[in-house]
């Protein structure tokens, strides 16, 4: 997560932790959830196959924030789309802990 994705987060008021800061760059996926489960952190993922299966042996976990990509421009969530999904999401007051979040359903 960098880029556009990091600064629409940090804009809205988020502290986003990437993996770049925390020694993780290249990591397999389980190294990213071991990790956030460990420190508390829901996980953002536009990769989120494998989380899924994660989540399914370790369902103790502070959320998994997943968006799906159809590799279309005109389709995919933009960083803004993705950080308007999250607060509408969190507006709600659903629990995040433990629960998969698919943000495209919250896009609105």
């Amino acid at each position: 997560m960098q880029g556009p994705i990091l600064r629409e987060l940090r804009a809205a008021g988020h502290a986003p932790t990437i993996p770049a800061e925390v020694g993780l760059t290249g990591a397999h996926d389980d190294e990213h959830f071991a990790y956030a489960r460990a420190h508390g952190l829901a996980l953002l993922t536009l990769n989120p196959d494998d989380f899924i299966a994660l989540h399914e042996r370790t369902p103790d976990h502070s959320g998994l924030l997943l968006v799906y990509r159809d590799n279309n421009p005109s389709r995919d969530m933009t960083a803004r789309d993705i950080v308007r999904a999250i607060n509408n999401l969190l507006q709600t007051g659903l629990p995040i802990a433990g629960q998969v979040h698919i943000l495209n359903h919250w896009r609105y």
